[in-house]
């Protein structure tokens, strides 16, 4: 009997250090590279009036931020380490933000995690487009929770300037729309959204399949940071010069330990190299839209 008791409390510690462990991963990890305060001049704020009127929209070569409010969840979810006010002033301009239903409120949340209010996110995005008129942002709603829709559109409308967002009846066709025209009609944001029918009644709107094209081979991101690189000219040849481009260039986990800031440390300069060489390779350059990262502000230049 003692030696079964023995055995049992060995096991239960074992079986403790190891559910703590475990906890203590998912919590913490040690990526001050990637989280430092953001310390961004004033061209980073307003760099898109420094652009002439006649460049389009899609001619751009756009930051963009992957889940872009998971900036306070545990590490294994967090693909962001600075709040959206930051991302916004240090240059962002494209927001990845994914909305589902906590408790009657609505959150962030990145698979399975939930986080922020959506509340809080909206209002910082309000507060930036009101003090920077010269700047326009691309807010992509793709991954929406279960029966949210009417609830975050209910928000954007209540909290946005909705008199300065792009609409179908003046531009339908983003390709063709200058920093003039935005400029002109004092457009400061466009809503991608994820539902064809409720687009068709929006005219705020912009059905994600019509209007943006963002390529995602699962299995290829899982891969070495090469193999995803060399896979990007597949991305682009798919694309067709209409609408928004984004060049997902995030890795993805292939473990459930898998942690994105470590997949971004170990890819950072790799991807940097492949942005920094865009200029030799015109065919690309002419391609390249919105390149959306993780812990996009991590490195300003």
């Amino acid at each position: 009997m003692k030696k079964f008791l023995l055995a049992f409390l060995i096991i239960l510690t074992i079986f403790i250090l190891c559910v703590m462990g475990v906890v203590i991963y998912a919590y913490v990890d040690n990526v001050d590279s990637l989280t430092k305060p953001v310390n961004a001049d004033k061209f980073f704020g307003e760099w898109q009036s420094y652009l002439s009127d006649e460049t389009k929209l899609n001619e751009i070569v756009i930051p963009g931020s992957h889940d872009a409010g998971s900036n306070n969840m545990m590490p294994l979810a967090r693909t962001q380490g600075h709040n959206i006010v930051d991302q916004l002033n240090g240059g962002v301009r494209y927001l990845d933000l994914r909305v589902t239903d906590k408790r009657n409120d609505l959150v962030i949340f990145h698979g399975p995690i939930k986080g922020q209010s959506f509340g809080k996110v909206i209002n910082e995005i309000k507060t930036f487009i009101l003090d920077h008129p010269t700047e326009f942002l691309i807010l992509d709603f793709q991954h929406l929770g279960k029966d949210v829709n009417s609830r975050v559109l209910e928000t954007i409308t209540k909290t946005l300037p909705m008199g300065k967002a792009l609409v179908k009846s003046k531009f339908l066709t983003i390709e063709n729309s200058t920093m003039k025209d935005l400029r002109d009609n004092n457009i400061n944001f466009v809503i991608i959204w994820n539902n064809k029918e409720e687009t068709k009644k929006a005219d705020y709107l912009y059905y994600r399949n019509d209007y943006l094209h963002s390529f995602y081979d699962g299995d290829i991101h899982k891969k070495d940071t090469a193999t995803l690189i060399n896979h990007f000219s597949n991305y682009y040849d798919r694309y067709n010069n209409k609408g928004f481009f984004v060049l997902q260039s995030q890795k993805t986990a292939k473990l459930l330990t898998d942690k994105p800031s470590q997949m971004e440390i170990q890819s950072k300069a790799q991807f940097n190299d492949f942005l920094l060489n865009l200029p030799k390779k015109p065919e690309m350059l002419d391609k390249t839209n919105i390149v959306m990262r993780d812990f996009i502000v991590s490195d300003l230049n």
